[in-house]
């Protein structure tokens, strides 16, 4: 048991971290506005970006040892994008990027007004997510190439991040506008909140995953130095 916690420390302190900021959402929300999960700016968009710059980061430093080790081209721009992507995701969760991007589009093609317009953002980056996906994609048979115990926590983590995406379409396109009809939001507000649950843990997942990819890369290159050093002594 010692032996399986002392493996995977760094996802029972993110799952707990998690099960922290949702606790809170339940038992503070109402007193205060900054532990509700339904907002921006506020300790779950803070936490989860953190989360986010911390993946990026990680993939920053993956790309430096694969750099220096002189892997092929390929692999260092496949780190590398996935870092740029996630520096991006993390700087949208804290500050709500795609809203604000959503929110200048609409004026500019005179939709502001439309009902739904708050989730027209999502068509506005179709592209850039069917890009990730297929970046994504590459990025995991990478790792089941090389570590498949990373390879399947950042599987689950993306599956989550999908499916939270697409909670996100259903309640946006069909639960939302059923609210509008019945005047009734509260199936809406679940929906919201059961989205953002698993962005916690999709995000834990991936996180954990990319740092165990790093930690075996690292010891792999550290003891290939070491061996290159004593044979040239």
């Amino acid at each position: 048991m010692l032996k399986i916690i002392k493996n995977n420390w760094l996802l029972f302190l993110l799952l707990s971290l998690d099960a922290a900021v949702v606790c809170a959402h339940f038992f503070l929300k109402n007193t205060y506005g900054f532990f509700n999960l339904d907002g921006e700016q506020n300790l779950n968009s803070t936490y989860s970006g953190l989360k986010l710059l911390g993946i990026a980061a990680l993939a920053i430093v993956q790309f430096l040892i694969v750099h220096r080790r002189g892997e092929r081209f390929s692999k260092k721009a496949l780190w590398l994008l996935v870092a740029a992507s996630f520096l991006y995701l993390g700087t949208d969760e804290m500050v709500a990027l795609h809203e604000r991007v959503g929110f200048v589009v609409n004026n500019l093609l005179g939709v502001a007004n439309v009902r739904g317009a708050s989730f027209r953002w999502m068509l506005y980056y179709a592209p850039f997510i069917l890009f990730a996906v297929a970046v994504y994609v590459r990025f995991i048979f990478l790792l089941w190439r090389e570590d498949r115990s990373a390879a399947r926590l950042v599987l689950c983590g993306a599956v989550l991040f999908v499916l939270g995406l697409g909670v996100e379409v259903v309640s946006g396109k069909i639960i939302y506008p059923l609210g509008v009809r019945s005047g009734d939001f509260s199936l809406y507000f679940i929906s919201i909140i059961g989205e953002e649950i698993i962005e916690l843990a999709g995000a834990t997942l991936f996180l954990t995953g990319v740092e165990r990819s790093v930690r075996t890369t690292f010891h792999q290159s550290f003891l290939y130095e070491c061996t290159t050093h004593f044979e040239e002594t």
